[in-house]
């Protein structure tokens, strides 16, 4: 089997070594680059065959904008979010930007790795506090459309469950098309019909809608 191609994105050299060390203890996970700035990202030739881009965005030397950047250059890439930061801004800007998953840099090693496979595979990966924090209630929240909070219920099918759980886990309005056997037309319909019911304005709310509904976990399961 092929090794996991791995590009780590981080301004700190220090953690950059210790990640390539953590990484470099497995046989099947291969660091193939790496950048301390958005200009060396953006570089990157091997960025188009990368399988797992590992970047802290909220380093002075890098963006958001530059998780959205690599996907478009590669658009099977997975990307998994790791900082210190645990602020709610922070980690919705991530998911907006299209992270797989997020953990701290004080996550204990089995967790990284563990972060980094279940992010190759597809999976959605958050430690318990990045986790934590999405929960929290304040007035950021407002930018995303709040979900409501009152006794009125919400009438969702369960074709439109299905199709919350597939847009929070990654997929794209043609993958959920092609895996439901839907038209893309039919798909986006379902999407708009969900966000308005449920009073959401973007994919970010969604996801956050996903994971306090359990619809996913902090570690989808296979």
């Amino acid at each position: 089997m092929s090794s996991i191609k791995i590009i780590i994105a981080d301004s700190s050299l220090l953690i950059r070594e210790g990640l390539k060390a953590l990484i470099s203890s497995q046989t099947d996970l291969k660091v193939v680059a790496e950048a301390e700035c958005s200009d060396d990202l953006n570089n990157i030739k091997l960025l188009r065959g990368a399988d797992v881009l590992i970047i802290d965005f909220t380093e002075v030397d890098f963006k958001p904008e530059d998780i959205a950047k690599a996907i478009v250059v590669n658009p099977k890439l997975k990307v998994l979010a790791i900082s210190n930061q645990i602020s709610k801004p922070h980690i919705l800007r991530a998911i907006e930007a299209g992270i797989s998953g997020y953990v701290l840099k004080d996550c204990d090693r089995d967790e990284i790795l563990e972060a980094v496979i279940k992010t190759n595979d597809g999976k959605n990966f958050f430690c318990g506090k990045i986790l934590d924090a999405i929960m929290v209630n304040h007035d950021n929240t407002a930018n995303l459309g709040e979900i409501a909070s009152c006794c009125e219920p919400v009438d969702i099918s369960n074709r439109e469950m299905e199709i919350i759980r597939l847009i929070a886990e990654g997929l794209t309005n043609k993958d959920i098309a092609d895996k439901l056997f839907l038209s893309a037309h039919t798909v986006n319909t379902h999407r708009k019909n969900i966000m308005q019911k449920l009073g959401i304005g973007n994919t970010a709310g969604l996801v956050m809608y996903a994971l306090k509904e359990k619809i996913i976990t902090t570690e989808t399961a296979d």
